[in-house]
């Protein structure tokens, strides 16, 4: 199982690089878009265009993902294996006991993985959950890597895997504001355009919001990216 799983991850790494340089150029006319002039009703639709090849490439290296994950999952069957099997008895047990789980930060990739292997997700379906940094974000539908400017030089915000979906309707940016170039509009726009209807959620410390099975809340306000290029205090959606 631990040579088919570093297998599986060799085949997503592989794919990830592909994505990315795919990515790279798609993006770049995206921001290009954003910040051109013109006359709307000639500029507009080339920047709708150009926002939807984007998010049909997003769509489609998730879809590559699911294919090679469940290639895997369907050979092996991890959850059927003995050894599995004995981990899950003892962390079900373990839940079943608590009154509410925490989920801290880490390797989000490590920890998505390692969740998944055990079959967390239904495990935590009916637990309250507070989680920050990568743990809020293994909890949503798309898991996005973002780092606009990462010490090997410039990133791009790629989506990375499917989270566990416990917590739809969000792409969880914890300490976005030192990620991300909040002060470039066309950043901000093209970021906000992509994940559409997601809501782009900037935390910080001592932000919070809560997910109750229906909508968000954001008491004190959350930091929403907005598809023209600004950043709203918003306190549900």
């Amino acid at each position: 199982l631990r040579e088919a799983h570093r297998d599986m991850q060799r085949r997503l790494r592989e794919l990830e690089e592909l994505y990315d340089l795919r990515l790279s150029f798609v993006l770049e006319s995206v921001r290009r878009l954003l910040s051109a002039t013109g006359h709307p009703e000639v500029v507009e639709p080339e920047r709708d265009h150009a926002i939807g090849q984007l998010r049909e490439l997003d769509a489609w290296h998730l879809r590559r993902v699911l294919e090679i994950r469940g290639a895997y999952e369907e050979a092996w069957k991890p959850l059927e294996r003995d050894s599995v099997a004995h981990e899950r008895a003892e962390l079900q047990s373990v839940l079943e006991r608590a009154a509410a789980v925490v989920i801290a930060g880490g390797h989000v990739a490590v920890l998505l993985n390692r969740l998944r292997l055990f079959g967390l997700k239904e495990l935590l379906r009916d637990k309250i959950i507070i989680a920050w940094s990568a743990g809020s974000m293994v909890l949503t539908n798309r898991l996005v890597l973002f780092h606009d400017h990462p010490p090997q030089g410039p990133g791009n915000a790629e989506v990375l895997e499917e989270g566990l979906g416990l917590c739809p309707g969000i792409v969880a940016l914890p300490d976005g504001a030192k990620r991300l170039k909040l002060e470039q509009s066309d950043r901000v726009a093209s970021f906000a355009r992509r994940f559409d209807p997601d809501a782009c959620i900037v935390m910080g410390a001592g932000d919070c919001v809560t997910w109750d099975g229906t909508r968000w809340t954001a008491p004190d306000g959350a930091r929403r990216l907005q598809a023209d290029g600004t950043i709203e205090s918003v306190t549900e959606w």
